[in-house]
């Protein structure tokens, strides 16, 4: 039988949100930016339409600590979505706190269906992980850092309305998308986008029609939407990604040549960006499509609209 879903009424009220937190800031990444929970919600308020009376309530738990810290399955149907957020951590591996929190994600979908899911690098690994993916842990391929030029696939193209998006990442593991052969062939889930490296960038998982539904009623694709992932991180910001690059090449677990690319030659000579970026490699290139275009898709799935096509968000600050 087919699952019988409708957002809510998204006009006036809290969109309640369960933040999985796979990670913590450290360093001048926490002191700039704040914690997970000030980071994701940022950007959840930033990506809202221009004097939204829609609220995100926000819960953190801090999954990576193991101690039991996810939702108990009294409190999951009090919310209306569960995000997953990035980690330096392995999506790959089988420590228990990414087993654990891999079989909470697969049990979510299954028998809370009416909670949405979406998940970001990490969160994205885990989640195509939980459907019946796997994670390349092998890391072969190039880190993939800073803003990065992602085509969408045909679903991507409807539901992001661009063929090209720019979003900041910071990765090398990820989500071959031959693991998902199966449920891409049969049209249970769908591709939406490939970067020139790494052919998953993100997927959607829609719940079934009803097939007794009235054909000629008014269809929703966003509010139809059940998982969606990015590996893209459209939380984060320029100011994040630098001051992580730091920290992973000081402590070596980057390569230098990634770094290098990231900052060229001239792109660490100061922190306000120049006039001429001529010379400052990936670090201040597009960027933007994390709010303007994951932000909305995102919201899109609890009711809200926008009205106009390039509404304006909140400012930056």
């Amino acid at each position: 039988m087919a699952t019988q879903v409708k957002a809510k009424a998204a006009k006036n009220r809290k969109v309640r949100i369960a933040l999985l937190c796979c990670g913590e800031f450290t360093g001048q990444v926490y002191k700039d930016n704040g914690d997970y929970l000030e980071v994701y919600t940022h950007w959840l308020k930033k990506s809202l339409p221009h004097k939204s009376k829609v609220k995100p309530k926000v819960d953190a738990y801090k999954v990576y600590q193991d101690n039991d810290s996810l939702p108990d399955d009294d409190d999951i149907d009090d919310y209306d979505g569960i995000l997953v957020s990035g980690s330096s951590a392995d999506a790959w591996s089988d420590v228990p706190w990414v087993l654990k929190l891999v079989d909470f994600i697969r049990r979510v979908g299954t028998n809370f269906p009416e909670v949405r899911i979406y998940g970001i690098c990490f969160g994205h690994q885990i989640v195509n992980r939980a459907l019946g993916g796997t994670v390349d842990g092998s890391r072969q391929r190039p880190w993939e850092i800073g803003p990065t030029h992602v085509n969408t696939t045909y679903m991507g193209k409807i539901l992001f309305g661009k063929e090209r998006l720019d979003l900041q990442q910071f990765h090398q593991d990820h989500v071959p998308i031959e693991s998902l052969a199966d449920f891409l062939m049969t049209g249970e889930i769908y591709l939406l986008a490939s970067s020139a490296d790494y052919p998953n960038q993100g997927i959607v998982k829609y719940y079934p029609l009803d097939p007794s539904a009235d054909p000629s009623a008014e269809f929703n694709l966003y509010e139809r939407i059940h998982i969606f992932t990015t590996q893209g991180h459209p939380e984060f910001t320029e100011r994040i990604v630098s001051e992580i690059a730091r920290q992973r090449e000081e402590k070596s677990t980057i390569t230098q040549k990634t770094v290098d690319h990231y900052f060229g030659p001239k792109g660490r000579e100061a922190e306000a960006k120049p006039m001429v970026l001529s010379g400052t490699g990936k670090r201040w290139a597009k960027d933007y499509d994390g709010v303007r275009v994951i932000g909305h898709v995102f919201w899109k799935m609890f009711g809200v609209q926008y009205p106009h096509e390039h509404e304006e968000t909140h400012d930056e600050n």
